[in-house]
Formats: C-alpha cells, sequence, structure tokens
C-alpha cells in the first residue's frame, strides 16, 4: 500500500494508500499529521489512517497489518512509549 500524497491524497493508479499521523503536540503547521489523544494517552508514537478512493470498497476478507522496527535508540525514538 503506497504512502498518500500531499493532504492526504491518493497517488495516481492507487485505491487505498496510508498517512503516518506523528504530530502528538500541535508542534507542526498542518493539522493533518496530528494524532489522536487517545494514542497519545497510551503512550504511541505513530498513528496510521487509512484513505480509500471514494466509490471502491475494500474487498471482502480484506485485512491491513503493519510491520513496524524496534528502535536500537529508544529514549530518543520513543520517549513515551511503555517500557
Amino acid at each position: 500500500m503506497p504512502e498518500c500524497g500531499a493532504g492526504g491524497s491518493i497517488p495516481e493508479g492507487a485505491d487505498v494508500c496510508f498517512v503516518s499521523l506523528v504530530d502528538q503536540n500541535g508542534s507542526t503547521a498542518s493539522p493533518e499529521d496530528d494524532m489522536q489523544a487517545a494514542c497519545i494517552d497510551e503512550g504511541w508514537n505513530l498513528e496510521f489512517r487509512i484513505n480509500r478512493r471514494e466509490g471502491v470498497p475494500a474487498p471482502g476478507g480484506a485485512r491491513i497489518g503493519a510491520t513496524c522496527q524496534l528502535s536500537e535508540n529508544k529514549a530518543i525514538d520513543c520517549p513515551g512509549l511503555p517500557g
């Protein structure tokens, strides 16, 4: 699945894309990357939003998964995450 373009736009030739939400405290000018309070309260530093082209539903049984890589320096990369 490709990453969405500016403003969450779906790339040409794709029907679905993802947006990485990483702004925990409104520090960027755009609200497009703001995380939801529930994720912040849990201590997460990343939230995904999935955008789908209008009129193109997800295929029956479709699932979305993410693979993450652990940081080698959690104190810098993930200061708010639980132990």
